[in-house]
């Protein structure tokens, strides 16, 4: 979902990514999360997400990324390096990055990226950097984008809070950015196992 605020004159935009929906509907989510962690969802949108985030980066408007669960994930595919800039010049394939739309709507074959009006926020995502055993470029797990990764975790000795973002590996994001654990004094252990909703707002303000 891409918003803006009403006033015309604020340059700020949001691009937000939906969480895994845990429906018999919709298996492919779960799939998406243990699998490739997001990976073939996002080539499938990627023309789309390239195409209107570089419109605001010519633009000048900032953007903040968001995304909860398998949406921090494709936040994360979002601003990877092999996403965010060119890494196959001289051949003659299509290129689809954010860099090379970048250029094509501005008409500079020079545009670079201004790294600084973008800025990303996850909640209990898992990282991307071990997909497919490792096997993707390493230019996939690192990032000029900064960011937090916010996740919640139990009090000890009982290990509680959310796993599911111990999976696919570290986070990815440019120098500067932080994973936050939020510890969280869960009431029950039944209650510390399913702290991976986003819909509790006190996970979140604790420190």
């Amino acid at each position: 979902y891409a918003l803006k605020p009403l006033d015309l004159s604020d340059t700020r935009r949001i691009l937000a990514f939906r969480g895994t929906e845990v429906l018999l509907t919709n298996v492919k989510d779960v799939y998406a999360d243990v699998t490739d962690i997001g990976r073939e969802q996002f080539d499938v949108l990627r023309d789309d997400v390239n195409r209107w985030l570089a419109e605001q980066l010519v633009t000048g408007n900032k953007v903040e990324l968001v995304g909860h669960s398998l949406g921090g994930s494709l936040v994360q595919w979002t601003i990877n390096d092999t996403n965010m800039r060119d890494e196959n010049s001289g051949n003659n394939e299509t290129l689809l990055s954010v860099l090379e739309r970048t250029r094509t709507i501005s008409g500079d074959d020079n545009f670079q990226i201004n790294s600084s009006l973008l800025h990303f926020t996850t909640f209990n995502a898992p990282g991307i950097t071990h997909v497919l055993g490792g096997s993707t470029p390493v230019t996939d797990r690192t990032s000029v984008v900064v960011g937090e990764h916010h996740v919640v975790i139990g009090q000890p000795p009982i290990v509680q809070g959310d796993l599911i973002h111990l999976l696919g590996g570290p986070h990815v994001g440019g120098a500067g950015t932080q994973l936050l654990g939020h510890r969280v004094d869960f009431a029950s252990i039944g209650e510390g196992l399913f702290a991976h909703t986003i819909e509790n707002p006190e996970y979140w303000a604790a420190p």
